[in-house]
């Protein structure tokens, strides 16, 4: 049986960029996070790990993660 962490993930960044905008803050990017009512970009996308945080409402995870709580999915689905 295929593992999920064996299975290629495309790059966070190109992901989110198609979602919010993103700019560039050092090695990172920051944005609006699209889960809660953000007015100062809370959301950032850590480029070496290819993971994300959103410091107003703790939502974090892969770029996987990310997708899914945007389309409202689960590995279910």
């Amino acid at each position: 049986m295929l593992r999920l962490d064996e299975i290629h993930k495309p790059d966070i960044v190109e992901v989110v960029s198609q979602h919010i905008t993103l700019k560039k803050v050092g090695n990172d990017y920051k944005g609006l996070c699209p889960f809660h009512d953000d007015k100062d970009p809370s959301l950032v996308i850590y480029v070496d790990t290819q993971r994300f945080k959103c410091f107003g409402c703790d939502t974090h995870g892969d770029v996987l993660d990310f997708v899914m709580r945007l389309k409202g999915l689960s590995l279910k689905d």
